[in-house]
């Protein structure tokens, strides 16, 4: 991934981005730029690339494309940033950079800092690690400016975007039509499994745990009602139209094989049933299985599937082997030592030329 900072009339900056093993996932990386006090004005254009191993250094190679897309902020001789996409003008910048791919809880980010096609600063930052949803880190750069020290302050964190969890923003998780109804079911933001919200249990969250019970009479009323069902000894007496436990199926469509909508005889199917009266079988999962090497089969509303491998495999069937040294990151000869769990890879150094670290 790859921010690139342009002149306007004086001062641009360009910071390189680049996300490691890209793999199936959803987030977004998250950065804010706070102002440094100057005069000068300068554009920020940001540019989202993918990772390279071996990192060029070729200049015009910089921003050549922006696979993962671009955004702009200009700074003001004010010291404000002026966001033109959200027409804001404030003393920070906010960039949201959207991915697509398996979190891997590090990236690299380059920084280069001009001024009157003078180049002021150059740096490059390794972050290990950032977790998804760790909140904000920063760093800071220092450099001269018209004989003044000055400091710029960046500020960085990662979040799964909407109806993604886990660590790496991969498991996707979603609420039917009915769990939705219900109200009785929710995501773990750290599994990313549907878990039963408070005050409720049993395989489908059916069973309501009574922590204050409400007396009607001689009976409790202890009972779930929709569509306009009422509890009456601990049971649901439905509406003209409605049916079953919870009210919540329908009786003039006797077709439908699923669960009511908002008005009877519109067929809102469970998860695993389609078609237009949820008479197709979806759970491809339950009757195959296409995932290799312990990958989990997960359906999804099209009828198709998914599989999330366990680390080290990819490929649509985890059917691959990933070769984390396969583009050769180990410098001076270094042997290169594929790694499953964590995936990711070590260097092994040649203890002849005295050399250690990560990537020597």
């Amino acid at each position: 991934m790859l921010i690139i900072l342009k002149q306007i009339n004086s001062l641009f900056f360009i910071i390189f981005l680049n996300l490691f093993n890209l793999i199936i996932g959803s987030g977004q990386l998250r950065f804010q730029l706070t102002t440094f006090n100057s005069s000068e004005e300068f554009r920020i254009e940001l540019c989202a690339n993918e990772f390279h191993l071996r990192e060029s250094s070729s200049k015009s190679e910089w921003g050549k494309d922006c696979k993962f897309g671009r955004a702009e902020v200009f700074v003001r001789g004010n010291g404000t940033f002026d966001d033109r996409q959200q027409s804001t003008s404030s003393k920070t910048a906010s960039i949201s950079l959207p991915f697509t791919h398996f979190w891997r809880q590090s990236f690299t980010l380059e920084l280069r800092l001009w001024h009157d096609n003078e180049l002021l600063l150059q740096k490059t930052e390794r972050i290990f690690p950032l977790p998804v949803g760790s909140g904000w880190r920063s760093i800071y750069s220092n450099f001269n400016l018209k004989n003044k020290r000055r400091k710029l302050e960046i500020l960085f964190g990662v979040d799964c975007l909407e109806n993604f969890f886990g660590s790496g923003c991969d498991v996707y998780c979603k609420l039917n039509d009915l769990e939705i109804i219900l109200d009785r079911i929710e995501c773990n933001n750290e599994s990313g499994l549907k878990k039963c919200k408070k005050g409720w249990k049993g395989l489908n969250c059916e069973q309501k745990i009574l922590l204050n019970t409400k007396m009607e009479g001689n009976n409790q009323s202890n009972c779930y009602c929709i569509n306009g069902g009422k509890c009456v000894d601990n049971k649901c007496v439905c509406p003209v139209g409605y049916w079953g436990n919870n009210c919540e199926k329908c009786i003039p469509n006797s077709k439908c094989k699923g669960f009511c909508r908002q008005r009877p005889g519109e067929c809102s199917c469970p998860e695993g049933k389609g078609g237009q009266f949820c008479e197709k079988d979806l759970i491809f999962c339950s009757k195959n299985s296409p995932c290799q090497n312990g990958g989990i089969c997960q359906n999804n509303a099209e009828g198709n599937y998914t599989c999330r491998c366990r680390p080290g495999y990819g490929g649509i069937n985890c059917e691959r082997v990933l070769n984390n040294c396969e583009e050769e990151p180990c410098y001076n000869g270094a042997k290169c030592i594929n790694l499953f769990s964590p995936p990711g890879f070590r260097c092994l150094c040649s203890p002849s030329l005295g050399l250690f670290g990560r990537f020597l």
